[in-house]
């Protein structure tokens, strides 16, 4: 426990005033008859640790849906969310249309369960900006390189051709990618009837 300054410095001056006696002052004169003064130093309660929260990012499911969002700091005591207003009803589907509209829907290559279909485009939106980077290195894109990133990011099944063009699996779909282009063009698609994906 840490005693704080301002106690140290007071019991520090009370001492040496009960200490002095007649005679003792620097002129020598005596001085009067000082009473003893008692100080209580309190110890200073040790500074609180601040653990910081979480921080929030993007949506951290991976291909093979095994990564999970970081946890959201819990709020204590909030008090329930009020209704929304018409006007501010009006102003989240307005935001929402123009989500959806800055991030379209990935072309289907067939039919797939919407839990399949969130999870492949989840998939493939976040490996868009690594193959980007990857398409614009300074060395030539070899397979061996898209084949480490594919799988790193946890898809299996990774078949690549010319292109390069290539299909992996997230365990209930396929993600397809084009990298022939400025950019990559991704798409998905149900496995071949034998669970495999082609390109």
């Amino acid at each position: 426990m840490r005693l704080t300054t301002a106690a140290v410095v007071l019991a520090l001056a009370g001492s040496l005033t009960a200490c002095a006696g007649p005679g003792n002052t620097p002129s020598g004169t005596p001085t009067a008859k000082s009473e003893t003064v008692t100080l209580w130093a309190s110890a200073a309660p040790a500074p609180p640790q601040v653990v910081p929260p979480p921080v929030p990012g993007t949506p951290g499911v991976g291909c093979d849906g095994r990564r999970i969002q970081p946890a959201q700091p819990k709020r204590m005591g909030s008090a329930p969310p009020r209704p929304m207003t018409s006007a501010e009803a009006d102003a989240a589907e307005r935001a929402r249309r123009a989500l959806e509209a800055a991030n379209p829907p990935l072309p289907r290559r067939g039919p797939l369960p919407s839990a399949a279909a969130a999870q492949a485009e989840t998939c493939a939106r976040n490996l868009s900006p690594q193959l980007n980077l990857l398409m614009h290195a300074s060395g030539p894109l070899d397979e061996q390189t898209l084949r480490a990133l594919l799988t790193r990011e946890g898809l299996t099944g990774v078949a690549i051709g010319p292109g390069p063009n290539f299909a992996a699996a997230t365990g209930t779909a396929c993600v397809h990618g084009s990298l022939a282009g400025e950019r990559p063009e991704m798409s998905i698609g149900p496995p071949a009837p034998d669970g495999t994906c082609h390109p």
